[in-house]
């Protein structure tokens, strides 16, 4: 069941009226029955084993080591014990729990990586194999991907590690903990929740609240216009440049370069904001995922705007544990023996960095445009980061190149430059560098005028709509650094936002696109 599909307002006007005529204690019982129906209808039905499994595992293993942390606790307040004992059961404790964190990982991991990697593994096997000269080739799997497994293994793995960690307490409920993980909104491409942002909302049995109704039907319509009328419009365009190099070279990189990103940001911020419209309308509040990425003035705080809950999950669970890991520790300390102190300050960032985006480029794909997309990320962030130095001592001698000229030259600079790092995902390694060099020397705005552009498949009146449909979500996303627009909105007077929700009702109706053979279920991030 796609959440652009009309099968998805049938199940969310059956869900309403039932979740809040239910009494507020056992809501959450009905959210957990939903979360399964819409599992099961998703067109992925068999393979809700996979997520009963990791319900399962991480269920069962968390309460082993909440279990284990309770009986030290136990044994420490209520036995007299000198401090070398207590710190032997406290490393004991840890040294057990790491073994079962280790169980959990693995084998939820290790489902993932199946998956996911096996026809990756085996199209590099055959290709060494051919190579070298052999004729045997292995066959490749013919799985359908699970809905939702990187993010709910994702968020699976934190709630364990945060068990681990002794950041909170093992969930009692084997119900109400495979609500956590399959909470409907959420299975579809996230966001990735930790347990303690999402208990209380989801069990707390929330009230019928009219304005989570409007605000939460508002923000559902918001990402259909971003979906329907700007990305799925792009689509056809963006696809026929970024497949054919060789007919669409010159002007039609930049085009097909700032386009892929403007899809992609329709695509994936209007699914979030139907995900998260639809908790709303439940009265749940999910954690955001972006945050006007667009203004941003550097590639790392690009990243820090962008799919917030993914890069949130690395930096917590990947960077800075890796970061202070014995390796990292050894690493600087060799290099401090070697008198290179720059090395030695630089080896645990480096190593986490590039550990990070190399998992970050596997997450997004199995596929070495992926792993190079990664990289690539990693490189012009740690180079960022060497050049500050730079940055400052121009500055200083120039002090003038500041204000808001210099800071819309950051935006638009950082912006162009993540569009660019987009193109390893459409291009192969080789071809990035191949049609960015023909840009460059093969610019012409006149080729706008000739017959390729006619084979895109927009009319004139396409390209109006989508520029204009840009320029609103550039003006929304103005609007927000000043707090919540639908906040700001529900002070008007009620005929205008009337007025305001019908237009932007009648645009989707309109506007949208639809029409056979097109699948409004295809959101760019489902593949992940």
């Amino acid at each position: 069941m796609s959440i652009v599909s009309q099968h998805y307002f049938i199940f969310l006007a059956v869900l309403l009226p039932l979740y809040y005529f239910t009494a507020e204690a056992s809501r959450w019982k009905v959210l957990l029955f939903a979360s399964f129906v819409f599992y099961l209808f998703s067109g992925t039905s068999f393979y809700i084993v996979f997520i009963l499994l990791t319900t399962l595992s991480t269920f069962f293993l968390g309460k082993w080591i909440d279990c284990m942390a309770e009986k030290t606790k136990y044994k420490l307040h209520t036995e007299v014990l000198e401090k070398e004992e207590k710190k032997r059961l406290k490393k004991e404790l840890k040294k057990k729990q790491g073994r079962i964190l280790l169980i959990g990982l693995f084998f939820n991991f290790g489902i993932l990586a199946i998956l996911k990697y096996t026809n990756f593994v085996i199209e590099n096997v055959n290709a060494l194999l051919y190579q070298n000269g052999s004729e045997q080739q292995f066959s490749m799997m013919n799985w359908i991907f699970p809905l939702g497994i990187s993010y709910y293994t994702f968020q699976a793995m934190g709630y364990l590690i945060d068990l681990y960690r002794g950041k909170s307490s093992a969930e009692k409920s084997l119900p109400r903990f495979a609500l956590f993980l399959c909470f409907f909104p959420q299975l579809s491409f996230g966001p990735i929740s930790r347990y303690s942002e999402l208990n209380q909302e989801l069990f707390t049995g929330h009230s019928f609240d009219f304005k989570n109704i409007r605000f939460g039907a508002s923000r559902i319509l918001w990402g259909f216009f971003k979906k329907l009328v700007i990305a799925d419009r792009l689509s056809l365009a963006i696809s026929l440049i970024t497949s054919d190099p060789e007919t669409f070279n010159g002007i039609y990189v930049l085009v097909g370069m700032i386009g892929f990103t403007l899809q992609m940001y329709a695509d994936f911020s209007g699914g979030m904001d139907i995900v998260l419209g639809s908790a709303e309308l439940l009265g749940i509040c999910l954690p955001e995922n972006f945050n006007r990425p667009f203004f941003s003035k550097s590639l790392a705080e690009f990243w820090r705007r962008w799919h917030m809950t993914l890069m949130q999950w690395f930096r917590d669970y990947i960077f800075y544990p890796l970061s202070g890991s014995r390796f990292c520790i050894s690493g600087m300390n060799f290099f401090s023996s070697k008198k290179l102190p720059f090395l030695a300050s630089r080896f645990p960032i480096y190593v986490a960095s590039i550990s990070v985006w190399l998992i970050t480029g596997l997450w997004h794909g199995a596929s070495w445009k992926y792993i190079a997309w990664g990289l690539v990320n990693c490189f012009v962030i740690l180079l960022s980061q060497e050049m500050t130095p730079l940055y400052r001592a121009f500055h200083k001698h120039f002090p003038k190149c500041r204000g808001r000229v210099y800071d819309a030259f950051q935006v638009i600079r950082t912006f162009l430059l993540f569009s660019f790092i987009e193109m390893f995902e459409y291009y192969s390694f080789a071809n990035v560098f191949r049609m960015s060099f023909n840009m460059l020397t093969n610019f012409h705005i006149q080729d706008l005028y000739d017959e390729r552009f006619s084979t895109l498949g927009l009319s004139l009146s396409d390209w109006i709509v989508v520029f204009l449909g840009v320029l609103l979500m550039l003006y929304i996303s103005l609007l927000q650094r000043k707090g919540s627009v639908r906040e700001r909105l529900s002070k008007k007077p009620e005929a205008l936002r009337f007025t305001l929700y019908f237009l932007l009702f009648l645009s989707v109706l309109l506007l949208g696109i639809y029409g056979q053979g097109y699948d409004a279920g295809s959101f760019i991030y489902n593949q992940f």
